[in-house]
């Protein structure tokens, strides 16, 4: 019994860098083809688009979701923010307020005429600049949140990724 010939047959689909079937024969692209036949058209062509299609679409899918995490995590850094300088602007309203209030109370126990002159001076300065802080805590905050809302489009954009495909190497080979 001998043993039966082995045939060797290498199946090409030969393809444009853009995805277009080209209508080469093998052996305009292979060295020393012994034989050729006619092109055949198996499918391939679309199960590989398909193939890598999908490739790209879990590719893309996965880096939304890692720039949308990373994106919800400084939202919440610059909404942090926020809320931190929004606090210290009604805290410095509080501390105000106590000052005067301690003022008050000084200029009740004060028994010098002159001392308390100056502190109801004093007394008088803190009203009108806490005054003004409270008429300006509104535009104050407005102007944060615009900060606040530009820092996370500025984000946005440069966490705006391009996808594009580009070939990293090319391989070549000589069949024998």
């Amino acid at each position: 019994m001998t043993q039966p010939e082995s045939v060797n047959y290498l199946i090409t689909t030969i393809m444009s860098d853009g995805g277009s079937l080209l209508n080469l024969r093998a052996e305009d692209i292979f060295d020393n083809a012994v034989a050729t036949d006619e092109p055949i058209v198996m499918g391939y062509q679309d199960l590989l688009r398909q193939i890598h299609e999908q490739n790209v679409a879990k590719y893309e899918k996965s880096e939304k979701k890692r720039i949308d995490n990373i994106l919800r995590a400084e939202v919440d850094k610059l909404n942090r923010w926020l809320i931190d300088e929004k606090q210290a602007i009604h805290l410095k309203g509080d501390k105000l307020k106590n000052k005067i209030t301690s003022l008050k109370r000084q200029f009740k126990l004060e028994k010098n005429f002159n001392t308390k002159l100056t502190i109801d001076a004093e007394i008088k300065k803190l009203q009108a600049e806490m005054n003004n802080n409270e008429f300006n805590t509104f535009d104050i905050e407005r102007e944060l949140e615009k900060k606040c809302n530009r820092l996370v489009g500025g984000k946005k954009r440069s966490l705006k990724m391009d996808y594009s495909i580009e070939p990293v190497f090319d391989i070549t080979w000589e069949v024998d």
